[in-house]
């Protein structure tokens, strides 16, 4: 037999299980390089709100398309595979978090996005010297993301459980940050519509820590079967 026929003959077929983890491994590795740069955006756009860079915050809001096209393009090949092969079990709660940590990674860029743009709407005011809160915030929130991603990548459970029990202390500061910023508005040491957008800015920030405690959610899930999300929430509520 020939080498051509012979790679014909055994070539990964539609609907066989060995052409599916092929896909699917292939779909993962692209999830991790679209969540990498949807990390280096939420980086970007830190510093630019650290350093006032108005030129960082533009540059974040113009890449914010990249992480768009590809989200499209992600989830368009998810459809595509499950309507192939049409998976179950494990196979399908593989692709299950594709799909559903495809849309948070967006999102996060999208919060990346929302926070330079805190920095864009300062317009021609001087630099402000935001709340310890909110620097505290910030610097938590890359290392959070940045192990998000590796836990993503590794299906990372004791990672993925560590990440969402740390999420109380995300809340905490948010909290913290609308405290100081209604005292530096009354003491005058920020403008108001520096306050405001400190505001905005933790809230994206907060939201970027929620989306991160989603996707570990979805690890949890790949790996048991069991839908994590809202458990927490539920057994922290007094009976």
């Amino acid at each position: 037999m020939s080498t051509s026929a012979y790679n014909k003959a055994n070539a990964p077929k539609p609907g066989h299980p060995s052409a599916l983890n092929e896909e699917i491994d292939r779909l993962s590795r692209r999830l991790q390089s679209e969540a990498v740069l949807a990390v280096e955006l939420v980086e970007q756009s830190i510093h630019a709100l650290r350093n006032c860079d108005h030129e960082a915050a533009s540059e974040v809001r113009r890449r914010d398309t990249e992480v768009d096209q590809e989200e499209v393009q992600i989830e368009e090949e998810c459809i595509r595979l499950i309507a192939l092969h049409q998976p179950v079990a494990r196979d399908l709660r593989a692709l299950m978090i594709v799909i559903k940590a495809n849309g948070d990674i967006e999102r996060i860029a999208d919060h990346a996005s929302g926070v330079a743009k805190a920095v864009s709407y300062l317009g021609d005011e001087s630099a402000p010297t935001w709340p310890t809160s909110l620097i505290e915030l910030a610097e938590r929130i890359i290392p959070l993301c940045h192990d998000t991603v590796r836990a993503l990548g590794q299906r990372d459970e004791a990672t993925a459980n560590r990440i969402i029990d740390g999420d109380a202390m995300i809340d905490r500061l948010t909290r913290q940050v609308v405290e100081e910023v209604e005292e530096a508005i009354g003491n005058g040491a920020l403008t108001r519509r520096a306050g405001l957008l400190a505001y905005r800015a933790s809230r994206d920030l907060e939201r970027i820590g929620d989306l991160c405690a989603n996707i570990c959610e979805d690890i949890l899930y790949v790996r048991s079967g069991k839908i994590m999300r809202h458990a927490k929430r539920a057994n922290s509520e007094p009976s």
